[in-house]
């Protein structure tokens, strides 16, 4: 089915150029553009000059306003926004959801981590939206994205909405076309974790692992990352370690595919995650993952030993030895990822996602 009217996205509230959900929308863009539709964004003026990289038919802003007032007008700005453009879908990537809207919408849902605290303990404007508002406000839409058949399952059970609404529509991981697989052997061999440094990425058990005698001797490990709030405690914690241990920062694209390419292994110890995208994007740069045994991950495991108990940091520490030691084991794995891998390339996804517009304009359920 090949979807060739145009499509409105509302990009107002989401993340900007560094973070994983801007790159999924950067190449979502670039494929549907490929694949001849005309794409319109709504967005707020800060992600404007990024938009102009972008094969984007037109870009109108929202009036720089207060998380109230944007929650309060954003149904009157998109339908502005679709009466301009005459959009026959609109796909809203970040909350909040307006009541219906005169178009066929689609939203994205990625993110329900706030479900698993206490309504008491949560302080976030955004945590209060997912845990009051949000239940409600995604049956005015006419359908759900998620990422993947784990997260779809998640906001079945979470929000209650019918499994008929939610669309699985994966993120495009591709390599850059200029990234050579293989590491500079002069360098210091070491395993590595990518994310930003908060309690759900799980890092401390990785720290742990690094303090075992079960940690293979001479690797490294090197953790690339912005501080959200667990720096502290995870510098405390590799100051047991047995091996040497790097704290990059934050890193630039180009410097996160170096990262990949040279890394034995890449990490995901995550206790929470929607999809898991570096673990895609390891084996694109040629180098196996681990990940964790929690929510998505398994997904993209690809083998059944890429699978680690999540808190279980003498398993990470073994893991890490076998794949280290054993070169059978690490091709096995790192061959049936990269075959795993080919399930989100543009070519494989656009047409999943053309078909998923059409059906909501065609008013079809599953």
């Amino acid at each position: 089915m090949n979807f060739r009217h145009s499509v409105g996205f509302v990009l107002e509230g989401m993340t900007g150029p560094g973070s994983g959900t801007w790159s999924r929308f950067e190449s979502l863009a670039r494929g549907l553009a490929e694949s001849g539709l005309s794409i319109h964004v709504l967005t707020s003026p800060i992600l404007q000059p990024a938009l102009l990289e972008l094969p984007i038919s037109s870009v109108r802003l929202t009036p720089v306003h207060s998380k109230v007032r944007r929650f309060l007008n954003r149904r009157s700005i998109i339908e502005d926004f679709i009466r301009e453009t005459s959009v026959e879908v609109i796909h809203i990537e970040a909350p909040p959801f307006p009541e219906a809207l005169s178009a066929k919408s689609i939203a994205s849902v990625h993110d329900l981590r706030y479900f698993n605290d206490s309504i008491l303990k949560i302080r976030s404007a955004e945590g209060v939206y997912q845990r009051v508002a949000l239940r409600r406000q995604v049956r005015n839409m006419s359908g759900l994205a998620t990422l993947g058949p784990w997260a779809a399952n998640e906001v079945v059970t979470r929000l209650g909405v019918d499994p008929a609404q939610v669309f699985v529509i994966p993120p495009i991981v591709e390599a850059p076309r200029n990234l050579k697989p293989g590491r500079n052997l002069s360098e210091a061999r070491f395993v590595l974790v990518l994310g930003h440094l908060e309690q759900r990425k799980n890092v401390a058990t990785v720290l742990r692992a690094a303090s075992s005698p079960s940690w293979p001797e001479g690797i490294e490990l090197v953790i690339a990352g912005i501080d959200s709030g667990e720096g502290a405690n995870l510098n405390a914690l590799a100051t047991k370690s047995r091996c040497r241990v790097q704290f990059l920062g934050g890193v630039n694209e180009s410097t996160k595919w170096q990262l990949l390419t040279d890394a034995e292994i890449v990490l995901l110890p995550s206790l929470m995650e929607g999809f898991g995208i570096v673990g895609v994007e390891a084996p694109l740069a040629g180098t196996p993952a681990l990940v964790s045994d929690r929510t998505a991950l398994p997904e993209i495991s690809g083998d059944a030993d890429a699978i680690v108990p999540a808190l279980d940091h003498e398993a990470w520490a073994e893991r890490i030895a076998l794949v280290m030691s054993d070169r059978e084991c690490r091709d096995r794995i790192l061959s049936r990822q990269i075959s795993s891998a080919q399930r989100f390339t543009s070519s494989a996804v656009i047409p999943q996602v053309s078909s998923v517009y059409q059906q909501l304009i065609n008013g079809h359920q599953r």
